[in-house]
């Protein structure tokens, strides 16, 4: 009796592994991809060349480079503002003698401290390098030695 009842249980649990054996499965995965930017400002700090004569009789300053990478999965919009300028005690110089364009096109844009301005668009990018251009508006009779400093304001957006 014994081994009739081992062989009914060996034979039950083969037939169990056969019929499971063939048993698959399946799971949905979901993945959301929203949109994603990011802005590397790869200069923080740019410092402009001191002008001497030559820079003084043609009114402008050495020009100064700024670099940023635009990573974005979406077409995307590059804008500035800028956002304080100072100068030296006494004088009063206009954030227009503050201007930029970009490297190797156009001319120079005098910058806004009111307005957004528009830099640059583009489409989805996994690493864009926008360099600009900066300079400053010199004049013998206005610009007394000191510090002058200002703050540009990148934004990276969704361009509709």
């Amino acid at each position: 009796m014994k081994r009739a009842c081992l062989f009914a249980a060996l034979f039950c649990l083969a037939f169990s592994v056969i019929v499971f054996a063939d048993e698959t499965g399946q799971s949905d995965v979901e993945l959301l991809v929203v949109d994603t930017q990011e802005l590397i400002i790869n200069d923080e700090y740019i410092v402009i060349p001191t002008p001497g004569v030559d820079q003084f009789n043609a009114s402008y300053t050495e020009t100064a480079t700024a670099s940023l990478t635009v990573k974005s999965n979406v077409p995307w919009k590059l804008s500035m503002k800028t956002k304080d300028w100072s100068w030296p005690e006494g004088v009063e110089k206009a954030v227009s003698h503050y201007e930029w364009k970009l490297e190797g096109q156009g001319d120079f844009q005098s910058c806004s401290n009111s307005n957004v301005t528009d830099v640059i668009s583009g489409g989805p990018t996994g690493g864009t390098v926008v360099t600009l251009n900066y300079r400053v508006k010199l004049d013998w009779a206005k610009d007394v030695p000191g510090a002058y400093s200002i703050v540009q304001e990148y934004t990276l957006t969704k361009d509709s």
